[in-house]
């Protein structure tokens, strides 16, 4: 019974320091959330940092882009861009006799939102996805409104293009 009561009693000492919780002094209370409030931080910064770093990628992939889409020349091709809202580019390449055979539409979006919104609306367009890159926010399309443009001279379509607005890479 003595060994029991002995057994009892260890248990009843053990849960009862089990359940006693030692107050922190303020100045513990303070450092604590201190270290709570650099970690945070320094989260925040490793974030902003990242996002940082992935749109200056964006923004040379853009001038990567531009330099191999090259500029206009007379009877070959017209290359032009638009950036309201978004960075597109666009060359329209032509045949041997100057006439418009192919059109492709470079599209940065500025977000991922707008961009997966794009890649949802792929079949309503004049333009078809023929590549993407998630990770830039770039979408290529091809027209496929052949009738619009295919065989229209290289100066009808220059003067088109500026009359809409369009700036040419010269």
């Amino acid at each position: 019974m003595k060994k029991i009561l002995a057994v009892v009693c260890i248990f009843a000492a053990l849960f009862s320091f089990a359940s006693c919780k030692r107050r922190l002094t303020p100045e513990e209370e303070e450092a604590s959330r201190a270290v709570a409030r650099s970690i945070a931080l320094a989260e925040y910064e490793s974030k902003v940092a990242a996002s940082i770093k992935h749109e200056e990628d964006i923004v040379e992939d853009k001038a990567k882009t531009l330099e191999e889409l090259g500029k206009t020349e007379k009877g070959k091709r017209i290359v032009f861009h638009n950036t309201s809202g978004y960075t597109q580019y666009e060359v329209i390449t032509m045949d041997k006799d100057g006439k418009a055979e192919t059109w492709e539409r470079y599209v940065y979006y500025p977000n991922t939102d707008s961009y997966n919104v794009a890649m949802k609306d792929k079949d309503t367009r004049k333009f078809a996805i023929i590549d993407s890159d998630e990770e830039l926010r770039l979408v290529v399309y091809k027209n496929k409104n052949e009738k619009g443009f295919k065989g229209v001279d290289y100066e009808t379509m220059l003067k088109n293009l500026k009359d809409f607005g369009y700036t040419i890479v010269e």
